[in-house]
């Protein structure tokens, strides 16, 4: 039932029941929500990992490895460090750790390139970068609005 909500919809459960699938074992539906579900109760679901048994923990942190959110990632890891893994899941953690600090070199390198183009230009905007628009802003709201009577 789950997996049909989630073909569909793209929801995020309160934090109380996601914390009460994870206190009642429904591994299940903990590992729908941990390979399909919203960012946030997949954060949730990497921040309770201590609480599981060490099978159900090896199982989540094989799928919760796989994450594109880094922080989730590194929950896993840390929750992957007290366990005796396998050596086929560590080298696949080796992989997943090298693919995010190439992920990292690669969006310095990126906005090194960024700063050097844009250095200098005139098209490149700052949000209040002298201040100026933003004390403009606050000198309108001080003024008092126009209350005037129509009749």
């Amino acid at each position: 039932m789950l997996k049909i909500i989630y073909f569909f919809f793209y929801i995020k459960f309160p934090d109380s029941w996601i914390n009460f699938f994870i206190t009642n074992n429904k591994m299940k539906i903990v590992k729908t929500i941990a390979k399909k579900g919203h960012y946030k109760n997949r954060m949730q679901i990497a921040e309770n990992l201590y609480i599981l048994k060490d099978a159900e923990r090896t199982q989540l942190v094989e799928i919760l490895i796989y994450d594109p959110i880094e922080f989730i990632f590194e929950k896993a890891i840390v929750a992957s460090e007290t366990l005796l893994l396998k050596k086929d899941l560590k080298s696949k953690i080796e992989e997943r750790k090298k693919y995010w600090l190439h992920r990292k070199i690669a969006e310095e390198k990126q906005n090194k390139i960024t700063t050097e183009n844009l250095k200098g230009t005139s098209n490149f905007k700052r949000k209040f970068g002298s201040g100026e628009s933003l004390n403009n802003v606050k000198e309108m709201l001080k003024k008092p609005m126009n209350t005037g009577k129509w009749f």
